[in-house]
């Protein structure tokens, strides 16, 4: 998946289709645009449920906090690889380089080049999906103030 971009994150906002990946990369560009009201707030969501996220990721409007989770279970309350990223100072006007990796069950995720945090799973609990929606926001909750460019999602056949 490449997507040049820019594009604004908004609710429902389909970009692609994608197979998703047991081993993965996936980096793009984020322009925070502001911070938004309310509570979390969806910037990419790769899946076709609100549960099925091969991953999605979040901001919080107040507390600055970025999180990205994969494989959450119908009540969202327990999500595989559930990472949240505190010690960002994320600011309105700036540009971000993000990165998801996944290799060997294990997700790290960077922010401008620095690994902000660390997750694992099972493998049993790895789900896999073929034309899997990729949304920029997403159908169920408000979209963040981001602007993403430069999107790519890449498989990694060496899970080291």
């Amino acid at each position: 998946l490449d997507v040049a971009g820019p594009v604004v994150a908004s609710k429902g906002n389909q970009v692609a289709t994608v197979d998703s990946l047991q081993n993965f990369e996936l980096t793009f560009k984020m322009e925070l645009d502001g911070h938004s009201h309310g509570r979390w707030h969806s910037i990419l969501h790769i899946g076709d449920t609100n549960s099925h996220r091969l991953p999605a990721l979040w901001f919080h409007r107040s507390q600055s906090i970025f999180k990205v989770a994969q494989n959450c279970d119908s009540s969202h309350s327990d999500c595989e690889w559930g990472v949240m990223t505190t010690g960002v100072a994320f600011a309105a006007g700036e540009t971000y380089d993000i990165r998801v990796v996944v290799r060997s069950n294990q997700m790290t995720v960077y922010v401008d080049g620095v690994s902000v945090g660390v997750g694992t799973a099972s493998e049993s609990a790895i789900d896999f999906a073929t034309n899997a929606p990729v949304y920029v926001g997403d159908p169920w909750h408000p979209a963040a103030k981001v602007t993403l460019s430069d999107i790519s999602y890449t498989g990694r056949d060496n899970p080291s």
